[in-house]
């Protein structure tokens, strides 16, 4: 059973010029076969760049190791889409996800993967915002991203937080880490 807090925070990105409200929480057990779901969903790209190679499925089993964490040394963020009649989240219609697990003292790899249709939209924003939240009260300082160097969008991402950054290239991955408790100050003159 997770210790994460039951937080839920609305968000709207706009898709297809249209408002799509979403719900971001904290992952929970019962959504291993929405990850499922999520995943096929997935263009062959989009995996790519979150697995570093190629995984046409998520099995059972990967599925629920994905969706049972702690809350602290491993923690993940869903953007669920709204059920239009009961304004629930639906189990099946995760459009998004964050998620880092400790790899040290204070220091934590994430990923972030987004459904195609909801990319270039926010939603991997809100997600992250949300996952450095939930970092900063577990004693996290770092969150580090091995990123595809031809993965622009979540480059983009990462560059644009107001957060102080280091990264290194090494082949054809990028290592960023991001300095979570330093946010970037720009001094007036």
């Amino acid at each position: 059973m997770s210790n994460q807090p039951e937080n839920f925070r609305k968000v709207t990105v706009h898709y297809e010029n249209q408002p799509v409200e979403l719900t971001l929480r904290p992952i929970r057990p019962s959504d291993a076969p929405a990850l499922q779901v999520h995943h096929s969903r997935l263009s062959s790209d989009s995996v790519f760049y979150r697995f570093h190679g190629f995984k046409k499925e998520l099995s059972e089993q990967e599925a629920r190791t994905m969706s049972t964490l702690d809350g602290q040394s491993q923690a993940a963020v869903v953007a669920v889409r709204l059920n239009v009649e009961s304004g629930e989240p639906q189990l099946d219609e995760i459009e998004g996800i964050a998620r880092y697990y400790l790899i040290e003292p204070g220091v934590a790899e994430m990923a972030i993967v987004v459904r195609d249709a909801y990319q270039g939209f926010g939603l991997g924003q809100y997600l992250l915002e949300e996952l450095i939240l939930i970092a900063r009260r577990n004693n996290i300082d770092f969150l580090e991203a091995l990123v595809l160097a031809d993965n622009w969008h979540m480059r983009h991402l990462l560059q644009n937080l107001d957060y102080v950054l280091t990264s290194k290239m090494a082949g054809p991955v990028v290592s960023v880490r991001i300095h979570i408790n330093e946010p970037v100050t720009i001094s007036a003159s």
